[in-house]
């Protein structure tokens, strides 16, 4: 064996040479230095307990006293919370080597009959005052979330802490008594309670991987075996990206692989050489190498929870087939995060490296899933089918299990919709069955009628003879048809039963639909929940107002408006320049021809035969198809073939007319490209790609030909066939498109990427989001956005500047090609699953406002337009100010900071103030001109407001500070707070400023900066206040979802639950009547003060963080973390009618002509 320098698990000595110092060294060291509270929290094996170990040991060589409490130590199995207080008591003895004393205090004070707690409390004191009364004390606490296992709270021990830190405005010993905890958790798993969390007043170190610069100590261990070890060590962090255990252990496999004679002479890369190693050492058979563990521990993070395994493996899944996940610090995320497995980059998951890509493949994940779902061969089949064959889904008892077993887990949307779908399948089954029982009732009481007819008959006959057997006849007749009457009594409650059951069921498919990204057959399965209500169950007002939130969801969340549903790929589409009809060509052969609203009008061309490409000529007679066959075919509107054009000796890729319609190009694989005039004569031949022609189209002057080939290059031509300019990608660009207006080109790149040239060929931007190859580019008429498809089955939408504005889902398949209608309006796409879509941003009532690439922090209406037209303004933590119509247009917009973290303007709109993390105020006038930069001095600054006299600006700064200052700058007063205040608000009268903070406590001052009163509202934590329009109520929005109104006598008038997540922000309508709340969760609520609810909007993907009303009342607009602002037509998103109808004008065309839609479901909407 070998031996190498390099440590694989545990910690490394204080001393080792080897040691990688990163910036989380010198950041937790100086915070602690600081007396700052410090957590360093993340997953297994970063390197936390090194960087425990060499920090201690550098405050001790600088003379500090410092000690390390490991948690694992103390234990966490069947033991009492006296046993482990007192093990925190002895670990602290034994570190400070002050065990005997500590002994003895400790038995003092038990027999005074104090707490555990209360004890540890005057430990800690006397280690201040006693033990080392001048010197400074370090507090190490390791593996804290050894915690997690104890069967009892040990809120009051992080409550300690606090007290230790909150005890320093009293005892200035205190400022020498500093505590640093390492483990893996978050601060919400330690603690439940947010009023006693010393989590909100410490600091978080942020412990990131071995980045180049730093990891040179570990080129050390190799340089005896290698003269030039650089490449193997990039090698080796491309594949660990930079994990420390992966990359100490990768280091240690490669010097001894090196050390080995047998290897000294292989002509072989580094870079092959490290995968070499990490495939046969790390990969293969991973689960019989893992020493010391470390994937297995991976493994049983995700699975060790059988609740959310499912849901941790189905994101995973998305993550690893490149789909886009957005990081919302969801509880299943953060498991993730924890897990280690992925991380957070840009916004988004990922996987933190290849090697956990390779060990944890698409094979593990579908194998684990496998074991987890108990009708995993249904939902595996179903998923083959395509999601097509109904037999795959579950029915009667197997469907009651799984609904049973899926209960109290958090699923995957696939699941969800899977069992949406099986609900819906046993729904029809069971309308089936309720049908046919109907039947038999009907045909029984015939069968009984036709008994009693023919028993009269007889009775007729004998009534001479047998008198009294007609009496008796009668009373049978009677009993029997009570008994009739009983039965058809029973089939009605049955019928009614199964109806509440199929409304249900639509409810539920509706949602999932939704969950799965399916809006279109969303909001269709709402509507007919909706009318089923209407016919069978009117009067359930709990199942109505579910239904009325699912239709609202899925009618402002709708954003696909048709469907075009054929089999095989839809290989390209093309739109008529005047927009009445759409092209398509398809894999398995042939053109179609079909209306707007998806009415097939025809099928011509060659049904066995394969067409890649489809245009329209400028005047909209004629259709060109670029055929597998090597030619180019022209035909008319009717289908009739008009000519060929024949030259091609490989299969043309790519047409194009030129913009006056007189000539066609075409490129194909023989690495030409012609161009034709309509009789079919070749005009010229351009040849200089060394490789397949990709895509071939004109500008829109008509005087230059672009075209793109496998070569990885782009040409400019002109008409005569002369180069003008050649330029080289990475990878190869599949499409080309023009703007409109000439002054831009854009190239699709098969790498994920999408390139922005100006008309010479000088690069102006790239877009990077995709995760899959983008396969079409199209730019807006008015030539302002650009709209991309990939493989990855999304459609992305970005300004010019490349901010991404929307991303559009619900293909299942990747996208073949996408358009803008003349108009802008509306977005068609084609996709290898075989369906044409449309697509809509726009909606009759709400106006959704796209520009800011983070979230939008604040926003307000400005009370008159701009010169230019603005009416609303928007501040987003992507340091911009944006100005904006009503109608959605962008005006204008600047940079204002690096981040934005609040925005107000005074009473006229004249001026404009901004608040920022990097420290400063600025004023601006209504324009954007800045006026004012100035420094409060409150560190990083939060939520700014004008007063609503306009003397003053208050601003909250994360120093516990909210400070009123003058526009000039000068401080007018200081309002302080034992805890960090969270949120404040003027009265309208401007007598008075109310500010919560995170313990919830309310505070209110009167201007001149006396305290008037304060309140405990309650133990939640506080985020937003708000003052009613007369000045006399106050609305607090509170972290437990709850909404408090508050009197000015302090009094508490009501309190009502509101959201079932934290409520972010709150607003008085202009009249007092009524009160918008905005959850985390995204949705938006309205409530009368008496707490009854009025109506959910929902739209938003994100928490909204900020609401805003008109002052006529008329609009509300919201601002969100999914980067967009809302503006609500208030009196049309609350009028339910209006809601239904705006569903049905939505989905009427789907409705009429889908292939999908079911005969007796075109009349849901007359």
């Amino acid at each position: 064996m070998i031996a190498t320098q390099y440590q694989i698990g545990g910690s490394l000595e204080h001393n080792d040479p080897h040691y990688v110092i990163r910036v989380a060294d010198t950041q937790l060291y100086e915070a602690l230095m600081s007396g700052e509270f410090c957590y360093i929290f993340n997953c297994r094996q970063m390197g936390k307990s090194s960087l425990l170990v060499r920090t201690l040991h550098r405050l001790r060589r600088e003379g500090y006293q410092c000690t390390v409490i490991d948690m694992t130590n103390i234990g966490s199995e069947n033991i009492t919370p006296i046993q482990w207080y007192k093990g925190i008591m002895y670990d602290l003895g034994l570190g400070f080597n002050w065990l005997s004393e500590i002994n003895a205090d400790v038995e003092k004070l038990e027999g005074k009959g104090l707490s555990t707690l209360k004890i540890l409390s005057q430990l800690i004191d006397k280690l201040l005052t006693v033990r080392f009364p001048k010197e400074r004390i370090f507090i190490f606490i390791d593996e804290i979330d050894s915690v997690l296992s104890l069967k009892f709270s040990i809120d009051d021990f992080f409550a300690l802490i606090r007290y230790c830190y909150n005890q320093r405005n009293i005892d200035e010993n205190y400022h020498r008594i500093t505590f640093a905890m390492f483990g893996v958790a978050t601060p919400s798993d330690l603690i439940s309670d947010k009023k006693r969390t010393p989590f909100n007043i410490g600091r978080a170190i942020e412990l990131e991987g071995f980045k180049w610069e730093e990891a040179q100590p570990l080129i050390q261990g190799m340089k005896a075996k290698t003269l030039c070890p650089e490449p193997f060590l990039r090698a080796i962090l491309d594949w660990t990206s930079e994990q420390p255990f992966l990359t100490q252990k990768l280091c240690d496999l490669v010097v001894k692989y090196l050390g080995k004679r047998e290897n000294l002479n292989r002509e072989i890369s580094a870079e092959l050489m490290v995968e070499e190693i990490a495939r046969s050492h790390l990969i293969q058979n991973w689960e019989s190498q893992d020493e010391p563990e470390h994937f297995r521990t991976i493994r049983d993070r995700l699975l060790g929870n059988p609740k959310n395994a499912g849901r941790l493996l189905s994101i995973y899944q998305q993550i690893w087939q490149g789909l886009e996940v957005i990081a919302d610090d969801s509880r299943e995320q953060i498991e993730l995060i924890l897990s280690g497995i992925v991380i957070k980059s840009g916004g988004y998951l990922k996987i933190r490296n290849k090697i956990y890509r390779e060990v944890f493949n698409l094979t593990w994940i579908e194998k684990q899933l496998h074991t987890l779902r108990p009708y995993s061969q249904s939902f595996e089949a179903w998923i083959d089918s395509q999601k097509l064959d109904p037999s795959r889904l579950l029915s009667g008892q197997a469907l009651i299990d799984a609904q049973n077993w899926a209960r109290g887990k958090s699923l995957s949307n696939l699941d969800y919709q899977f069992l949406a779908e099986s609900e819906e399948q046993d729904r029809l089954r069971v309308q089936q069955e309720l049908e046919a029982a109907r039947l038999k009732e009907v045909e029984f009481r015939l069968l009984e009628k036709q008994q009693r007819l023919l028993q009269e008959q007889k009775n007729a006959q004998l009534q001479k003879i047998l008198l009294g057997a007609v009496s008796l006849g009668l009373l049978l007749s009677v009993g029997l048809g009570l008994i009739g009457f009983w039965q058809y009594r029973q089939a009605r409650r049955n019928e009614q039963l199964a109806r509440r059951s199929e409304i249900k069921a639509l409810l539920s498919s509706s949602n999932g639909q939704f969950a799965s990204v399916q809006r279109l057959s969303a909001l269709v399965s709402a509507i007919k929940a909706q009318r089923r209500l209407e016919q069978f169950d009117k009067n359930n007002p709990r199942l109505a107002r579910q239904i009325e939130s699912a239709l609202q969801e899925a009618v402002y969340g709708a954003i696909e408006i048709n469907r075009f549903v054929q089999e095989g790929i839809v290989t390209d589409i093309a739109l008529h320049p005047q927009g009445h009809c759409i092209a398509s060509t398809h894999n398995e052969g042939g053109i179609r021809l079909w209306k707007p609203d998806g009415t097939l009008l025809r099928t011509f061309g060659n049904l066995q035969q394969s067409y890649s490409n489809v245009e329209f000529s400028p005047d909209g007679q004629s259709i060109a198809a670029a055929s597998s066959d090597r030619t180019v075919q022209l035909w008319n509107l009717n289908g009739q073939l008009l000519r060929t054009l024949n030259g091609h000796s490989g299969p043309v890729n790519s047409i194009a007319f030129s913009p006056n319609g007189q000539a066609i190009a075409s490129g194909s694989s023989d690495r030409t490209i012609r161009l034709w005039n309509l009789q079919g004569k070749l005009q010229q031949t351009l040849v200089g790609h060394q490789d397949r022609i990709l895509a071939v189209t004109f500008s829109p002057d008509g005087q230059t030909l672009a075209s793109t080939s496998m070569d990885g290059t782009v040409k400019l031509w002109n008409l005569n066939g002369e180069l003008l300019q050649e330029i080289s990608t990475e990878a190869p660009i599949g499409q080309l498109a023009f703007s409109p207006d000439g002054q831009w080109m854009a190239g699709a790149e098969w790498n994920e990427r999408i390139f922005v040239w100006q008309r010479d060929g000088t690069l102006k931007a790239t877009f990077e989001g995709h995760t899959h190859s983008v396969s079409s580019v199209a730019f807006s008429p008015d030539s302002q956005y650009l709209l991309s498809g990939s493989r990855d089955r999304t459609l992305r939408l970005w300004d010019l500047q490349g901010t991404l504005l929307a991303t559009l889902e619900g293909h299942k398949g990747g996208v073949t090609t996408v358009l803008f209608t003349p108009n802008g309006q509306t977005l068609i796409s084609s996709s290898r699953d075989g369906t044409i879509r449309l697509w809509q941003l726009h909606h009759p009532d709400v106006t959704v406002l796209r520009g800011h690439a983070r979230s939008v922090n604040a926003l307000q209406i400005l009370p008159s337009p701009t010169h230019k037209g603005a009416e609303i303004l928007t501040a987003g933590d992507d340091g911009t100010l944006r100005w904006w119509t009503r109608q959605g247009t962008a005006i204008a917009s600047i940079r204002a900071h690096e981040k934005i973290g609040g925005m107000d303007i005074n009473s006229d709109g004249s001026q404009i103030v901004t608040s920022s993390s990097d420290q400063t105020l600025k004023l601006w006038n209504r324009e954007g001109q800045l006026l004012k930069t100035f420094n409060p001095n409150q560190g990083i600054l939060g939520q700014v407001a004008f007063s609503p006299d306009d003397r003053a600006i208050a601003v909250l700064g994360f120093d516990r500070t909210l400070k009123l200052w003058t526009t000039d700058g000068q401080l007018l007063h200081s309002f302080t707070s034992a805890q960090t205040l969270r949120s404040f608000a003027f009265s309208p009268d401007a007598q008075r400023i109310a500010s919560i903070d995170y313990t919830g406590k309310l505070f209110i001052w009167r201007i001149d900066g006396t305290l008037e009163q304060t309140a405990q509202v309650s133990d939640s934590e506080g985020y937003a206040i708000a003052f009613s329009p007369d000045s006399r109520q106050l609305a607090i929005a509170k972290e437990n979802g709850a909404i408090y109104l508050w009197q000015m006598n302090g009094s508490l008038q009501r309190t009502w639950k509101a959201h079932l997540q934290a409520v972010r922000h709150i607003a008085f309508s202009p009249d007092g009547k009524m009160i918008a709340t905005a959850g985390q969760e995204g949705e938006i609520k309205l409530w009368t003060l008496e707490g009854k609810w009025l109506t959910t909007l929902k739209r938003h993907e994100r928490e909204v963080y900020q609401l805003v009303f008109s002052a006529d009342g008329q609009t509300l607009v919201s601002g969100s973390r999914d980067r967009t602002a809302i503006i609500w037509n208030l009196p049309e998103v609350m009028d339910r009618r209006r809601i239904f109808a705006n569903g049905c004008d939505w989905v009427r065309e789907y409705l009429q002509t889908s292939s999908e839609i079911e005969r007796s479901d075109r009349t849901l909407c007359p």
